[in-house]
């Protein structure tokens, strides 16, 4: 099975190969879809194929945190902290006394 998916996953990057570094982002997300987190190999191979370099590559995977370089549990739970989920979740909790 991960021989197929990595021929799948080396086709899918032929075919998006000329469209070059806008495709980083839909590459990632297929790459983790497909092997569950994108090793630094496959980093490497999207990054050769679309033309950018490896440290762009990471600098990408280290940004969005829905991204992941090393395997995660099934589940995974996000909190947002950011003022508008705090402000909402305030609200929606209302006061307790």
């Amino acid at each position: 099975m991960l021989e197929t998916q990595l021929s799948t996953f080396k086709d899918y990057l032929g075919e998006i190969a000329p469209q070059g570094r806008t495709m980083l982002l839909p590459a990632l997300l297929r790459a983790q879809k497909e092997f569950g987190f994108i090793s630094k190999e496959n980093a490497t191979k999207i990054g050769n194929a679309l033309r950018t370099p490896l440290a762009d590559v990471m600098g990408v995977i280290e940004f969005y945190s829905m991204l992941h370089s090393e395997p995660t549990g099934e589940t995974i739970i996000r909190i947002c902290t950011s003022p508008s989920c705090s402000a909402r979740s305030f609200f929606a909790m209302g006061w307790q006394h």
